[in-house]
């Protein structure tokens, strides 16, 4: 990864992988925090917009959830239903 100060910002060079392990670590530091929080970030947005596109790109359906999960390198992907019973008490939490 490379990170470097440009004159109208900073510049991020990094592997997908690297794309991806920056999105999990952002996606589950928001969903543990204020709810509103989570709706109204664009990096995150930004983040998720591109993986998903990448992920296409790999022939992947990013709107089934476990595929999407595979793809953005979880080792144990968590089926939809579990998942939506878990965000409301926040026992999804995951160290991958």
């Amino acid at each position: 990864m490379k990170i470097q100060e440009k004159d109208v910002g900073i510049q991020l060079m990094c592997s997908i992988e690297e794309v991806k392990e920056i999105y999990r670590a952002l996606f589950q530091t928001l969903r543990s925090s204020q709810e509103e929080l989570f709706d109204e970030s664009d990096v995150l947005m930004e983040l998720q917009l591109f993986l998903q596109s990448k992920a296409r790109e790999a022939g992947v359906d990013a709107t089934i959830h476990m595929d999407w999960e595979e793809f953005l390198g979880y080792e144990r992907p968590v089926p939809c239903e579990q998942r939506y019973a878990d965000y409301a008490t926040g026992a999804n939490e995951r160290a991958d």
